[in-house]
């Protein structure tokens, strides 16, 4: 998890849970499922985004249960957009892909939208206005007749907004007769530490897995490391900030991120098999209570290097919300302009004084969610007016996210697809 404070004000957005467990945020609904016994990476930020443009054009129930979700009236989630692209309108941050040094000195943080229209199909000047202006969403037709193509398309969109990290998200068989439109939203995030691991000090050592195995890997060092860490009782784990140098051409402000406050939060769980109640423990107040941690100490850190990626299918999830009981309201200019990389992995236990958690990814302010499901935007009662004056339903929600980690820094990019066609009266 990348965090860093601000004093700015957005609104609260989303904090996705499970019906059955409303304390339950996005990463433990998707980390602690049985089937994900593997590295995993999701960016909350871009899903928020997509549902964000969304909501602008929903009424009726649909609009009920995104506002719920998102925590937020389509007016205030345009405006929490709006100061955040302004946030990242300063230096080097973009709506747009840059080419990159070949060094991670700086903080990179750039976010792109796009909306795909089936050629000939009308949808509404006002939505049309809002995703432009509020969003900085290009739009453009597309002939969603020939899918081979058409994916094609939308898969040179997200190469290229992704800085090539994300070759493709869809194929041609997720293009139907009926698709009418795509929504995509792209977030990249390239940072270097504000001290770098000494490649002399990298070594293979024994990483343990979630089934209990174990297998030497390639391990990063600190020795002694003055670092933001400690333990909290509560989750039973240890905790270290590994932060990113801020330089003053940095898209990232000393305004905004003083005293390299924008780094990577690491967890470790006390118990070689402790990762799955941590899982259950990390609830939004206590990650929030991490990421506002001050107190520093000398750190002995061993952290594995890796590379993965993440291909989630949303709808399942946005169809497991419920009410989360922390309330925003006294934290939202403090939490919300929170930006956080977060990825959970397996778990490796060193000897040291802090190890290191499951790792990483995903670009997000510490959005919330709301009490009910999200149900009618994907069935035939969809209500979807305020886009088009023809009848449409969400069909597929989906992210493809990466995260990188070396000696040098920290890489991580997400792209997230909404698709609507038109709905069929039965």
């Amino acid at each position: 998890m990348i965090s860093g404070s601000s004093t700015g004000s957005y609104p609260a957005f989303t904090h996705i849970g499970l019906r059955e467990n409303p304390g339950k945020n996005l990463n433990q609904t998707i980390f602690s499922s049985e089937k994900r016994q593997k590295n995993t990476v999701v960016s909350p930020l871009s899903l928020s985004t997509v549902l964000s443009m969304v909501q602008q054009g929903s009424g009726g129930n649909t609009l009920k249960e995104l506002d719920q979700v998102l925590h937020a009236q389509p007016k205030s989630t345009r405006e929490g957009f709006k100061n955040l692209i302004q946030e990242l309108s300063v230096g080097n941050c973009s709506l747009r892909t840059v080419e990159l040094s070949g060094d991670l000195e700086d903080i990179k943080l750039e976010i792109a939208n796009k909306l795909y229209v089936r050629t000939g199909f009308d949808i509404l000047k006002s939505f049309v206005n809002i995703v432009k202006k509020d969003f900085r969403s290009d739009i453009e037709d597309l002939n969603f007749s020939d899918a081979a193509s058409a994916a094609d398309t939308i898969n040179s969109w997200v190469s290229e907004n992704t800085h090539h990290k994300i070759q493709s998200l869809v194929t041609k068989d997720m293009i139907t007769p009926d698709t009418v439109l795509m929504l995509l939203n792209a977030v990249y995030f390239s940072g270097g530490w504000y001290t770098v691991f000494a490649e002399r000090n990298t070594n293979m050592q024994p990483f343990t897995t979630l089934n209990g195995n174990s297998k030497d890997v390639a391990t990063m060092h600190h020795y002694q490391e003055i670092l933001v860490g400690g333990h909290n009782s509560d989750i039973g784990a240890k905790y270290v900030h590994l932060p990113f140098s801020v330089s003053a051409y940095s898209c990232i402000t000393t305004y905004h991120f003083q005293n390299n406050q924008f780094s990577m939060l690491l967890i470790v769980p006390d118990a070689v098999d402790g990762l799955k109640g941590v899982l259950n423990s990390l609830t939004t107040q206590k990650l929030v209570s991490l990421i506002r941690e001050v107190d520093t100490r000398y750190v002995d850190l061993a952290l594995p290097k890796y590379k993965f990626d993440t291909t989630s299918k949303l709808v399942p999830t946005l169809k497991k919300v419920r009410k989360n009981s922390f309330d925003l309201k006294e934290e939202k200019a403090t939490i919300i302009i929170n930006i956080d990389l977060s990825v959970l992995s397996n778990v490796k236990h060193v000897s040291y004084k802090i190890g290191f958690f499951a790792a990483t990814q995903c670009l997000k302010p510490l959005y919330y969610i709301s009490q009910m499901g999200v149900y009618d935007l994907f069935d035939i009662s969809a209500n979807l007016t305020g886009i088009s004056l023809r009848p449409l339903k969400a069909t597929e929600v989906i992210q493809k996210a990466e995260i990188e980690v070396d000696e040098k820094g920290a890489k991580a990019v997400a792209v997230t697809g909404e698709s609507s066609s038109i709905k069929l009266s039965v």
